[in-house]
């Protein structure tokens, strides 16, 4: 089956559990993550071992 790319844009209330659930579809791979703000992106997506992450919604 073909991989789909995903990225996640917010990752507040309900944000973290959408990553969750689309990874476990099997043939989706989160590659970026957006957040208000540059530091914020870059740590949850180290949590959460997302590639890219950027506060610039229009690069995910």
């Amino acid at each position: 089956m073909k991989t789909i790319k995903a990225a996640i844009i917010g990752t507040g209330f309900i944000g973290l559990a959408h990553v969750e659930a689309a990874r476990r579809v099997g043939f989706v791979e989160m590659i970026a993550l957006c957040e208000a703000n540059d530091e914020l992106a870059r740590n949850k997506a180290a949590a959460l071992n997302i590639p890219s992450a950027t506060a610039a919604w229009k690069r995910c």
